[in-house]
């Protein structure tokens, strides 16, 4: 006779299935954002430390270069760019600035609409980027370095994306492995089942 109702033990199968592969699931998404914010930081920390690197780098190069080319020009003057060294994309731009704020040097790429007016030593969220301000000379230079806009944001989204990747490619294997798991587990099941199913109703053996 054929079933009206579906089979228990293929319910209960389903539902064990279902529930091992929501837990996998589940733990798996909470091991993702828990490593995606250790990464967050971790990338920050690198970020601000190539800020920093950069300024320092550039103080004894940019005191050299003032010095060579003299200061006491026009305050009004141009700011002078270093030439760049072949085309290239530049991901942390610097300005060099006086006490009173007047830009001395800076670099072939850099945007003053990115810079702060303020000179203040340390590390600041501008409007739109990451700067970092380191003083030299006894305050008397400043040099404030800046990231390119949404430049940490995308490398943040590049890899909390190879993180999620294995979760969206490896959870329907998931899923098939342990529907196979369970399916193997609940054979010794089944088999009983069919076996009670095969009696006649007057068969009372055990």
């Amino acid at each position: 006779m054929r079933r009206l109702f579906p089979h228990p033990g293929f319910s209960l199968q389903r539902r064990l299935a279902l529930a091992l592969a929501g837990c996998v699931t589940a733990c798996w998404l909470a091991g993702t954002v828990a490593a995606g914010l250790v990464l967050r930081e971790e990338i920050s920390e690198v970020f601000d430390s190539a800020l920093q690197e950069v300024a320092q780098g550039v103080l004894p190069l940019a005191y050299a270069e003032i010095l060579d080319r003299g200061t006491d020009g026009p305050p009004d003057s141009a700011p002078n760019r270093i030439a760049s060294v072949g085309p290239h994309r530049e991901y942390i731009a610097y300005v060099v600035r006086d006490a009173s704020g007047r830009v001395l040097l800076m670099s072939h790429d850099a945007d003053l609409a990115a810079f702060p007016t303020t000179m203040q030593p340390g590390f600041v969220d501008g409007p739109v980027t990451r700067l970092y301000t380191e003083a030299a000379v006894q305050g008397t230079l400043f040099v404030t370095t800046a990231e390119r806009p949404g430049h940490r944001r995308t490398t943040v989204l590049q890899a909390t994306r190879m993180l999620v990747l294995p979760l969206v490619v490896l959870l329907p294997l998931v899923a098939a492995v342990i529907w196979i798991l369970v399916a193997r587990s609940f054979q010794p099941i089944g088999a009983f089942q069919r076996a009670i199913e095969a009696r006649g109703g007057g068969n009372l053996t055990p």
